[in-house]
């Protein structure tokens, strides 16, 4: 029975040889497939010689030579071993040719080689710095016991402990040091147990500070889409809880935005990211003193986006909080099967009156909508 994993070379190309030597003869199958492990064998049997030859040398890379002397030691006549020399001199010329068009390229460009060498490191070292980011936090939320509800299945495999775990959070602080952020924020979930207390079902998940650390955690974790109904995240300004009787919290309202129950299940995920990233970017100018975080109510009837802000009676700032938001949700990047505008419109509501309310809506303070109204003459 043949091997699935038995190493073999392209038939394809097995064919095309063949056909070139032997145009006016039919191969059989078996006798192709003869071939082809020939030629296994035969790379097989040159590439172990090398090897040998190699590590007499103590080299740990196997060179041209190596390969030349391998022919010779194996008993190859004279011809081939010429002929091997040959195809040798046409990979160097080959390998000349595509320098000099790289370097074609590379004067084109108008950026010296030197320039863009250190601007490759910089990538390559942007990467690590974020691989090293996603492995500590997929490690903290196992740690906290959140990965379990938040995360994909390589999270929940994570194991703590070893010093690759230190070499991470050397590299962790370092692109902290690079790439902050102008404040930390903190990422807090609320799970679906609602067997229990709201205190005890709400979980601190992590405190991000670094635009790395950002796109780690955002990476490693579901969508809002993806969890449960009656589930909640929260990102609020680090050292402020999402409650509403907490100081900061006591007198302020918020900017809700309402996803209606069938639309599209990444229309919560667009607005989401779009918002996040307005907040931790600091997009909102000199009203970001009076954001406190964002939310996102997870429900089957329909989810909800808020904004939160310290004081619900400044009017002037949260109307310019509110059209930031417009803004950038108009402006957003989606997906073509999801239809705009994002939002119809956008409700300012206060924290007393929601916490009070009798029905299932509180009137709103400020309103905007997605599509500007003409005025009545």
């Amino acid at each position: 029975m043949e091997d699935d994993n038995e190493v073999g070379l392209p038939q394809k190309g097995i064919n095309m040889i063949i056909k070139e030597v032997v145009p006016e003869m039919r191969i059989a199958n078996e006798s192709r497939e003869l071939f082809n492990a020939c030629c296994v064998e035969f790379v097989k049997h040159i590439a172990r010689e090398s090897q040998r030859i190699a590590g007499h040398d103590q080299r740990k890379t196997i060179y041209h030579e190596h390969v030349q002397k391998a022919l010779s030691n194996l008993q190859f006549p004279a011809d081939y071993i010429e002929a091997a020399d040959s195809v040798l001199g046409e990979c160097k010329v080959a390998a000349e040719k595509r320098l000099k068009r790289k370097n074609s390229r590379l004067e084109k460009c108008g950026i010296p080689e030197e320039q863009l060498y250190q601007m490759q490191q910089q990538l390559i070292e942007q990467a690590r710095q974020q691989e090293a980011a996603q492995a500590q936090i997929r490690m903290d939320l196992a740690a906290n016991g959140t990965s379990r509800f938040l995360c994909d299945p390589r999270v929940q495999n994570m194991a703590a402990g070893g010093d690759s775990d230190r070499d991470e959070k050397d590299l962790l602080e370092s692109q902290r040091a690079l790439y902050p952020l102008k404040r930390n924020w903190t990422w807090w979930y609320l799970n679906d147990e609602r067997a229990k207390d709201w205190e005890d079902r709400l979980k601190k998940v992590y405190t991000f500070s670094s635009v790395p650390e950002f796109w780690a955690l955002y990476d490693a974790i579901r969508p809002p889409s993806g969890l449960n109904a009656l589930c909640d995240y929260n990102v609020f300004r680090d050292g402020i809880q999402p409650m509403w009787e907490v100081k900061e919290n006591q007198s302020g309202g918020r900017w809700l935005i309402t996803i209606e129950k069938g639309r599209p299940a990444e229309l919560m995920d667009v607005i989401w990211l779009e918002i996040l990233m307005a907040l931790i970017g600091e997009q909102f100018g000199d009203a970001m003193d009076s954001i406190c975080g964002i939310v996102c109510n997870v429900r089957n009837k329909g989810s909800k986006i808020s904004v939160w802000t310290k004081d619900s009676n400044d009017d002037e700032t949260n109307m310019k909080i509110g059209q930031v938001l417009k803004n950038k949700l108009l402006g957003a990047d989606v997906p073509k099967h999801i239809p705009k505008p994002l939002f119809d419109v956008l409700r300012y509501e206060d924290h007393e009156s929601c916490q009070k309310k009798s029905g299932s809506t509180v009137k709103a303070k400020l309103s905007i909508s997605a599509v500007d109204l003409p005025e009545r003459t």
